[in-house]
């Protein structure tokens, strides 16, 4: 399990801040890829922010 599998289970990130360390185009430097998001958000990833 990785530090930010258990940052998300435990409460300390949310979607949003997962989605900021996404390694993309935009922010080659991420942290995790699109399929971790997805495996430990259960989320598929959109560099979009959704519509609140």
């Amino acid at each position: 399990m990785t530090f930010w599998e258990n940052a998300f289970l435990w409460g300390w990130a949310d979607v949003a801040l997962l989605r900021m360390v996404v390694k993309t185009e935009q922010m080659p430097f991420g942290e995790i890829t699109k399929e971790d998001f997805k495996r430990i958000t259960g989320e598929d990833f959109d560099s979009e922010v959704p519509a609140e």
